[in-house]
């Protein structure tokens, strides 16, 4: 079974994937991934964090992380978000070509994105996460009872990253709520920490 495509157009302008975000690159990543994984970190540790949060008091923050919720549909396609191509060019083009000023991932998607940064570079060009805000998403618990199944605060220190999401989920006359509310604020203290 083939992942449905969802076409993105606004008038006349219609974005394709393929001429910003090609395979041959998610090959590249996929490469990385396999032969030298190590790239990751050391790309992370490479990142120019910005001084302040703002520039200009607003922040425009690109929200990535529908997969630790377990979205994958779009317009009745139940895994449309599923074509891993489109889904990494539709970010790209948002965080490298744009006013962005950063976004949320998890970290799948993190660490491609910094993989793409590895190759910007290494083909002479300028980080683009450079001065970036780049927030780990630690998850969206499906169920009350969940844990947050994504980025650590461990791992949002170690990969260098300017924050996290979490989401905290309530239920009125529901037990599990107690539970998610303490997760929450376990990981809030734990990355204050």
């Amino acid at each position: 079974m083939g992942v449905a495509m969802v076409k993105y157009s606004i008038g006349d302008y219609e974005f394709k994937t393929e001429e910003f975000f090609s395979e041959r690159i998610l090959n590249a990543i996929t490469d990385v991934r396999v032969n030298n994984p190590a790239v990751v970190l050391e790309e992370a540790k490479k990142r120019v964090r910005r001084k302040a949060l703002t520039r200009d008091g607003r922040l425009t923050i690109l929200v990535a992380d529908q997969a630790a919720g377990l979205v994958s549909g779009v317009k009745g396609e139940p895994v449309a978000m599923g074509d891993r191509l489109g889904f990494l060019g539709r970010v790209l083009r948002v965080i490298a070509l744009s006013d962005f000023d950063g976004m949320v991932g998890t970290p799948d998607l993190v660490e491609d994105l910094l993989i793409v940064n590895h190759l910007v570079r290494g083909k002479g060009g300028p980080g683009f996460l450079d001065e970036k805000v780049v927030l780990g998403s630690m998850g969206l618990p499906g169920e009350m009872d969940d844990c947050f199944a994504s980025f650590t605060a461990e791992a949002i220190e170690r990969m260098r990253l300017d924050g996290a999401k979490l989401t905290l989920r309530l239920k009125e006359d529901e037990i599990a709520s107690d539970g998610n509310s303490e997760r929450c604020a376990e990981a809030i203290v734990e990355r204050n920490r």
